[in-house]
């Protein structure tokens, strides 16, 4: 998975759980399982940023990783995991 792809699910996190949110508290229970159509490497710290600074607003966040992008799009599909990252690999 390429860094711009990241950046851009992590900027979409960061913006849906904190840009322009009161600071509060998740209702009790509130987990997010997350998939990475990858190995997590030094590329993914500002996902991680991230999911710990959901976890200090109560916040279950888990981060999953996958051996391959296919297998993290399937998670998703089947349920497995809430939201996933995976690159356009074709056209549109």
């Amino acid at each position: 998975m390429g860094i711009k792809t990241r950046f851009v699910v992590t900027v979409a996190l960061l913006v849906s759980l904190f840009i322009g949110l009161p600071v509060v508290d998740a209702p009790a229970g509130t987990k997010i399982r997350y998939g990475l159509g990858d190995v997590l490497t030094t590329d993914d710290l500002q996902l991680l940023i991230a999911a710990e600074r959901a976890k200090a607003r109560g916040v279950d966040v888990e981060v999953i990783p996958f051996k391959s992008e296919e297998l993290a799009v399937q998670a998703v599909i089947n349920g497995q995991i809430d939201m996933g990252a995976a690159i356009q690999s074709g056209p549109l």
